[in-house]
């Protein structure tokens, strides 16, 4: 499973296609195309978790640790890195990671854990990586 996005106009937000498929030959055959975009993002309503974040696919992810603090809270470059690095290397997250996969793991690397402090310049540099990915 693959992610690609689209911007269909100016004014309408970034598209995410999930796209299975399978190569026959030289030619590449699309099915299961699910369009999905991230539509907000709020207070989680779970007592461990920080925050909420909506895709149009009716689906919701929890993500960050409510007691923790991240990148967006102390602005601190080295726990940043060593958060990524850790993160990055355990076997569980660094497929979503890798391939951009809609997961905790995923939008808590990006968003809380990204290069800005700011989170909604993480939730748009996220959007802007995830418009240039392609079928592999």
């Amino acid at each position: 499973m693959y992610l690609i996005s689209v911007q269909p106009s100016v004014n309408v937000p970034y598209f995410l296609l999930i796209v299975e498929f399978q190569q026959v030959s030289h030619q590449i055959i699309f099915s299961n195309i699910i369009i999905m975009k991230i539509v907000n993002i709020t207070h989680s309503p779970l007592k461990t978790k920080r925050f909420r974040i909506y895709l149009d696919n009716n689906k919701h992810y929890d993500f960050g640790l409510k007691t923790g603090q991240t990148y967006i809270d102390h602005k601190d470059k080295t726990k940043r890195h060593n958060y990524q690095m850790r993160h990055y290397n355990l076997k569980r997250e660094q497929p979503f990671i890798q391939n951009l996969i809609p997961s905790p793991a995923l939008f808590s690397y990006f968003i809380l854990w990204g290069e800005s402090s700011d989170i909604m310049k993480n939730i748009k540099s996220l959007n802007k990586l995830l418009k240039t990915v392609t079928p592999k």
